[in-house]
């Protein structure tokens, strides 16, 4: 166990005024302090890589899937990814390949080198996210929303950490600010989408903006008071749904995510990053408990 020790560096020495009673404060100075434990600390604790919402919302999943750190790409994410592009100004990260997507093919090694950074989409990805930029466009109100700066990159000091993130649409009035995120689901229904906004946390990343920009100084300082998600549907007819995401939900969302940080600090510091539980869970039943609403959709952008 080591202890940290406190380097005065090339102060003049420190005068020690015993006063009267000599005896007793000699004793006192030269009674060893008490033990201090000090936890030991992993060295990715000094934190090379700001902290960002997608790899801090793996900690709802487990400690252990926040360590892993690992997200494998899939369709669905590329196509997000895709969609964001051509609606926020960076189309020209997009390109498609015709060709089969074969890791073993030296065409999609080659393709990949020449195109490296660019979000590579086939044919078969390529025509749903047409048709799902096509459909927002048309949607006044959910272009309405993604006015103002679009994927500007924001930096901040949360609890001594370094945090960034990318909001995708960030607008300013005179007195208040707005904030946007754009969304591909499989079902835009409200009723459904509600569900899926919560499970996958969109309120917690919306809270998570807004925190950045309170605190950034890549922004004036003003109050976010209107949080937003724009949803299109990833499959025919391709709605859209704007969602207002209310400040009720906003104060839920910051929960979410300072109890996800209080926990990382935890396991980092104690070095332990455990799975699930480390508890016996009981069997009960899935209608009573309230699982059984809940939906695995893997549609959000990378």
């Amino acid at each position: 166990m080591s202890t940290r020790e406190i380097d005065l560096g090339e102060s003049a020495p420190l005068a020690i005024d015993l006063g009267a009673d000599r005896g007793a404060q000699l004793a006192r100075l030269l009674t060893p302090p008490a033990p201090v434990l000090v936890l030991p600390c992993r060295k990715h604790v000094e934190q090379s890589e700001p902290r960002r919402f997608s790899r801090l919302k793996l900690m709802d999943e487990s400690p252990a899937h926040y360590e892993d750190g690992t997200v494998e790409e899939t369709s669905p994410m590329r196509k997000g990814t895709a969609l964001h592009a051509f609606l926020l100004g960076q189309k020209h990260r997009v390109v498609v390949y015709k060709g089969r997507r074969d890791p073993r093919a030296a065409a999609w090694q080659e393709f990949q080198k020449e195109h490296e950074g660019k979000c590579i989409l086939i044919p078969s990805e390529a025509e749903p996210v047409l048709a799902m930029r096509a459909s927002v466009e048309k949607h006044r109100r959910a272009m309405e929303l993604l006015e103002g700066e679009q994927e500007r990159r924001i930096e901040w000091d949360f609890g001594g950490k370094r945090c960034a993130g990318t909001p995708d649409s960030v607008r300013d009035y005179s007195a208040h600010r707005r904030v946007t995120e754009l969304k591909s689901t499989l079902c835009a229904k409200p009723v459904r989408l509600i569900k899926r906004a919560r499970w996958s946390h969109w309120h917690a990343q919306v809270a998570w903006y807004s925190e950045g920009l309170d605190r950034t100084m890549s922004y004036p300082q003003l109050p976010c008071e209107e949080h937003y998600v724009v949803a299109v549907e990833s499959k025919k007819p391709f709605n859209v749904t704007t969602l207002r995401v209310t400040p009720e939900m906003i104060t839920k969302g910051q929960k979410a995510w300072r109890a996800w940080w209080e926990r990382l600090e935890v396991c980092e510091q104690s070095n332990h990053f455990p799975g699930y539980s480390e508890a016996d869970i009981d069997w009960v039943d899935e209608e009573k408990s309230g699982l059984s609403d809940w939906e695995d959709e893997d549609e959000d952008a990378a």
